[in-house]
């Protein structure tokens, strides 16, 4: 399991799923820092939109359901992507805010 999560800063990151990720070996976590850095901020992981990552991270043809949440816009890039990396229509769930 891929987990991708678009976060606002550096601050706003959250060990709890780290954690589950160093626990479970089929479970990762991309964080995505879609706000600028502090001077003091030490960040070498992903940055920008979120459907960036996707597109780097996701493999294309591999079996998969997908849950997204968030503004409009995010959900139909995301869901394009999803579609064209192969995933079903009927394996994205959504909530758009």
């Amino acid at each position: 399991m891929l987990y991708l999560w678009s976060i606002l800063s550096f601050a706003s990151l959250t060990t709890t799923l780290t954690t589950i990720a160093k626990e479970r070996s089929c479970f990762h976590v991309v964080y995505v820092l879609s706000e600028e850095l502090n001077r003091n901020d030490d960040w070498d992981g992903e940055r920008g939109f979120i459907h960036l990552s996707i597109e780097k991270f996701l493999e294309k043809g591999v079996r998969r359901q997908a849950f997204l949440c968030g503004p409009e816009l995010m959900i139909e890039t995301v869901k394009r992507i999803l579609l064209e990396k192969g995933t079903k229509s009927e394996n994205i769930f959504y909530d758009k805010f």
